[in-house]
């Protein structure tokens, strides 16, 4: 089995979830298929992937109020901002690391 025929199936099964479950797939769902060749081919120009180097400082505070719970954001000078994002980015990505690690 290749790994395309995986992302393939990836995409099935979380279509068929939505179907079963009778929820409206939101638009903003990437396909595997799609990510990995813009991954793999498109990676410097690509709009599909996010950048979060590319984010404001306004983008970072609703991000660290929103999913890291993060209290008080709308006081923080940028400079702090800057520093906790890049704290988040840095925990995601190693946890991220570690999944991969353990798939492998």
């Amino acid at each position: 089995m290749s790994d395309l025929k995986i992302l393939f199936q990836l995409d099935w099964l979380i279509q068929r979830f939505f179907k079963r479950f009778k929820i409206d797939q939101p638009d903003s769902i990437k396909s595997f298929v799609r990510t990995y060749h813009e991954i793999t081919k498109n990676v410097s120009h690509s709009t599909y992937l996010i950048n979060a180097d590319l984010y404001s400082c306004e983008e970072k505070r609703k991000i660290l109020s929103g999913i890291y719970s993060q209290k008080s954001v709308n006081t923080m000078d940028d400079d702090m901002i800057e520093s906790l994002f890049k704290e988040a980015m840095f925990k995601e990505i190693q946890r991220l690391e570690h999944d991969i690690q353990n798939f492998s």
